[in-house]
Protein backbone atom coordinates (compact mmCIF):
# COMPACT_ATOMS: atom_id res chain seq x y z
CA UNK A 1 0.00 0.00 0.00
CA UNK A 2 0.94 3.28 -1.27
CA UNK A 3 1.13 5.96 1.15
CA UNK A 4 0.66 9.63 1.16
CA UNK A 5 3.77 11.46 2.33
CA UNK A 6 7.01 9.73 2.80
CA UNK A 7 8.53 8.28 5.79
CA UNK A 8 11.88 8.11 6.86
CA UNK A 9 13.58 5.62 9.38
CA UNK A 10 16.97 6.08 10.83
CA UNK A 11 18.33 2.36 11.25
CA UNK A 12 20.87 1.27 13.67
CA UNK A 13 23.23 -1.20 12.40
CA UNK A 14 25.44 -3.16 14.96
CA UNK A 15 28.79 -4.27 14.98
CA UNK A 16 28.55 -7.82 14.00
CA UNK A 17 32.22 -8.45 15.09
CA UNK A 18 31.56 -7.90 18.60
CA UNK A 19 27.77 -8.56 18.92
CA UNK A 20 26.17 -5.06 19.08
CA UNK A 21 22.56 -5.68 18.28
CA UNK A 22 20.50 -3.31 15.47
CA UNK A 23 17.65 -1.29 15.84
CA UNK A 24 15.35 1.38 14.80
CA UNK A 25 15.68 4.40 16.34
CA UNK A 26 12.50 6.35 14.74
CA UNK A 27 9.97 6.85 11.84
CA UNK A 28 10.14 10.44 10.74
CA UNK A 29 7.98 12.52 8.48
CA UNK A 30 10.73 14.95 7.73
CA UNK A 31 13.90 13.85 6.08
CA UNK A 32 15.52 16.62 7.69
CA UNK A 33 14.62 15.87 11.22
CA UNK A 34 15.83 12.15 10.59
CA UNK A 35 18.64 13.34 9.39
CA UNK A 36 19.43 15.50 12.63
CA UNK A 37 18.68 12.31 14.26
CA UNK A 38 21.29 10.34 12.61
CA UNK A 39 23.40 12.83 13.12
CA UNK A 40 23.51 13.47 17.23
CA UNK A 41 23.34 9.16 16.92
CA UNK A 42 26.69 9.04 15.45
CA UNK A 43 27.80 11.67 18.06
CA UNK A 44 26.60 9.79 20.97
CA UNK A 45 28.23 6.84 19.45
CA UNK A 46 31.59 8.36 19.19
CA UNK A 47 31.14 9.37 22.84
CA UNK A 48 30.46 6.14 24.76
CA UNK A 49 31.95 3.73 22.52
CA UNK A 50 30.72 0.23 22.25
CA UNK A 51 31.06 -1.11 18.92
CA UNK A 52 30.99 0.05 15.56
CA UNK A 53 27.74 0.96 14.76
CA UNK A 54 26.38 2.74 11.76
CA UNK A 55 23.01 4.74 11.21
CA UNK A 56 21.03 5.19 8.35
CA UNK A 57 18.30 6.88 6.96
CA UNK A 58 15.71 4.72 5.02
CA UNK A 59 13.31 6.34 2.96
CA UNK A 60 10.03 4.56 2.96
CA UNK A 61 7.60 5.00 0.10
CA UNK A 62 4.96 1.43 0.82
CA UNK A 63 3.91 0.01 3.96
CA UNK A 64 3.02 -3.70 4.23
CA UNK A 65 5.45 -4.59 1.23
CA UNK A 66 8.70 -5.46 0.60
CA UNK A 67 11.09 -2.50 -0.39
CA UNK A 68 14.35 -4.01 -0.70
CA UNK A 69 15.51 -7.80 -1.96
CA UNK A 70 19.03 -8.19 -2.39
CA UNK A 71 20.21 -9.60 -5.61
CA UNK A 72 21.87 -12.73 -4.15
CA UNK A 73 18.31 -13.38 -3.05
CA UNK A 74 16.84 -12.94 -6.39
CA UNK A 75 19.51 -14.98 -7.80
CA UNK A 76 18.88 -17.81 -5.22
CA UNK A 77 15.30 -17.59 -5.42
CA UNK A 78 14.43 -16.38 -8.64
CA UNK A 79 11.25 -13.82 -9.56
CA UNK A 80 8.71 -12.99 -7.99
CA UNK A 81 10.42 -14.22 -5.11
CA UNK A 82 7.59 -13.81 -2.42
CA UNK A 83 4.22 -15.42 -3.79
CA UNK A 84 2.66 -15.82 0.00
CA UNK A 85 0.35 -12.78 0.48
CA UNK A 86 0.63 -11.23 4.14
CA UNK A 87 -2.16 -10.12 4.65
CA UNK A 88 -3.83 -14.17 4.68
CA UNK A 89 -4.02 -15.37 8.11
CA UNK A 90 -1.60 -18.17 9.04
CA UNK A 91 -3.73 -21.36 9.44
Amino acid sequence: MAISMPLYAVIDVGCIECGESSGLVGVFTDRKIADMVADDCIKIQRLNWRGEHMFYVWKIGSVDSIGYIPDYVRKCLGDPIYSRRYDEDDE
